[in-house]
Formats: C-alpha cells, structure tokens, sequence
C-alpha cells in the first residue's frame, strides 16, 4: 500500500492537493509507531529551541517519538502532515491550528533531506 497525498499552504491554511508525494504506509506511518522505535531527542532536532521546532515538539509527541527532519523530502513531508492531520481528529490530542501547522510544516521543510 501506497499513500499518495500533499499539501500546500495557501493564506495560513493547509491545503491537501497540488504537491504530491508517494510515501510507502507500511514503513513510514508505522515504523515511529512500533514500541522500539527510539525516535530522536528534543535537543537533538535542527534549531530545537526555535519556534518551529518547539511546536514540532509540542504536537507530534503527543501520539509518537520525534523523528529526524530529514528522514523524509520536503515533498513527503506534505504527505505526512496530510496524514497525521487526519489521524490527529477525533483523538482527544491537542490540534494545531492551521498557523502551527503551517509553522511545523515550513521547520520540516526547512530541515528535510535533500
């Protein structure tokens, strides 16, 4: 199974179309999920006491550990965000706002393999 979803930022909003990327669902979405997943420190994120940073701290680490930004493309970040928005709903976890989002997608970006 493959996901195939993207986002662009359009007036502070998050948009699921126009940029896609392919991201494999098995190894991506489940690996940070599996109980040994080690993921990464706070300290150990790029700029880790900057704004972007500090949201992708408070937000994803509610569901999973953190993950390097440059694990994924800037492309595949646009999926993954798509996706962990929507997982996100219903949860009973804390939703960023669209700015937050924006703002963790932009560090992402900002920080992801090139």
């Amino acid at each position: 199974m493959r996901i195939r979803l993207g986002v662009i930022v359009m007036a502070g909003v998050l948009a699921p179309w126009a940029l896609h990327a392919e991201i494999p669902a098995n190894d991506a979405a489940s690996e940070v999920m599996l109980p040994g997943f080690q993921g990464i420190l706070a300290d150990q994120l790029p700029e880790h006491d900057g704004p972007g940073a500090t949201l992708y701290q408070r937000y994803c680490s509610q569901c999973h550990r953190m993950v390097s930004p440059a694990k994924h493309s800037v492309s595949e970040w646009n999926a993954v965000l798509t996706r962990m928005r929507v997982k996100i709903k219903g949860t009973g976890k804390i939703l960023p706002s669209d700015s937050d989002w924006a703002e963790i997608l932009g560090y992402l970006q900002h920080h992801a393999r090139k």
